[in-house]
């Protein structure tokens, strides 16, 4: 369980620049490439038919080096994580209660058995005998992996999630209404079901990694610090060296295997995130597993001895201020940054305006929640958020 707040997670397309590794008088493109090479030797001794990327990042340091990565996406397990922090913030007033609707769903009665639709009955009636009377907190950390349930119950666990969030189309929405850079993010189908290319579920590292800094500087959406200990319970954690690290495993694909894990580690107010991913060719052997658990272990030891050495990136400034709010024509931004840009984002994550100007003009918006992001002369982003009367 984990006991301090932040983020994690994995394969394809986008560049990779870096923080720098505390060894003496080596950059941080070096000290990455180091690593990168411990990593093949691994590869080659325990998996030589394989291949791999890797990915890291400082919260609080801007990216500075890319390696090995020019298409790293999480692992499929990974997509829990934004169905878990979504559920946590529609049901934390009930966390330790049964849902109303849990036995409909359990004894897949008419109407409940859009998330059970994929499981046999055999495989229903154990999902049954698990999970009844589960409260939303067991369901959260079931799907999260904490327990052994096995595969059927745990995979029920994220789909009964889906389901009381209003199915996966209105759980993406939810997502997306956490911030507008989680629009790569989507839920298009319940776990296990057929999977096609227009409705499998979906992340990006960035996604992950954005989900990963608001735990971290605790700026979702209606969560007060309190919060924050309960959600990280539900997320897999240990501990290296005194430093917290949360970790999420799982597969792509069977064929080529493919094989992922990612994680966020705690030191001190800073943050890493890393993700590993290892494609075995021929698909089997023991080997393969052996080389993935011990290139992630090998990553997780280096990772912990990176320092940021900056505090440029995504951070909250909780002096920020916006009023009024909710308003009708103009918002106001009190700050002590110089602000070279604002955008706003609506609850689908679409960009609706974009100025220099203050006070920001919000008359032409319809009524609604949105998402206004201040870009600062530092490179320095602070999300917030408004209502529009």
């Amino acid at each position: 369980m984990g006991s301090t707040g932040t983020f994690f997670q994995s394969p394809l397309r986008l560049v990779l620049l870096l923080f720098l590794f505390c060894y003496p008088g080596l950059s941080g493109a070096q000290n990455i490439s180091n690593l990168h090479n411990e990593l093949d030797s691994i590869r080659q001794v325990h998996c030589p038919d394989a291949s791999f990327s890797f990915w890291a990042e400082s919260v609080s340091d801007t990216l500075v080096n890319s390696v090995n990565a020019d298409s790293l996406w999480p692992t499929a397990s990974a997509i829990k994580i934004f169905i878990l922090t979504a559920f946590y913030q529609e049901f934390r007033a009930d966390w330790d209660t049964v849902p109303e609707v849990l036995d409909s769903i359990l004894t897949y009665a008419p109407g409940f058995q859009a998330p059970l639709n994929m499981f046999s009955a055999s495989q229903r009636s154990v999902i049954d005998s698990v999970l009844s009377r589960f409260t939303y907190n067991q369901l959260a950390a079931g799907m999260m992996g904490i327990g052994s349930l096995g595969n059927a119950s745990y995979n029920a666990c994220a789909n009964i999630a889906i389901f009381l969030l209003g199915g996966p189309a209105m759980t993406t929405s939810r997502i997306y209404n956490l911030h507008p850079d989680l629009s790569g993010v989507r839920i298009g189908r319940y776990m296990l079901e057929a999977r096609t290319d227009s409705t499998d579920n979906i992340n990006r590292m960035t996604d992950f990694a954005t989900l990963v800094r608001m735990i971290h500087y605790q700026t979702i959406p209606t969560l007060q610090p309190s919060d924050y200990p309960k959600l990280e319970a539900c997320i897999w954690s240990g501990t290296y060296e005194g430093r917290t690290y949360y970790q999420k495993s799982g597969g792509l694909t069977s064929a080529p295997a493919l094989r992922s894990r990612v994680g966020y580690i705690i030191d001190g107010n800073n943050t890493l995130i890393y993700a590993l991913n290892l494609v075995a060719f021929s698909g089997t052997s023991d080997n393969y597993v052996t080389a993935r658990n011990y290139m992630t272990l090998l990553m997780r030891e280096r990772l912990l001895e990176a320092k940021p050495v900056s505090s440029k990136g995504y951070v909250v400034n909780r002096e920020t201020k916006l009023y009024p709010n909710p308003a009708s024509h103009i918002l106001n931004i009190e700050t002590a940054q110089v602000i070279s840009l604002i955008t706003v984002h609506n609850q689908m994550g679409t960009k609706v305006l974009e100025t220099n100007d203050q006070p920001v003009h919000i008359q032409s918006l319809a009524p609604g929640m949105y998402f206004l992001t201040l870009h600062t002369n530092d490179g320095t982003v602070i999300p917030l958020r408004f209502i529009k009367k």
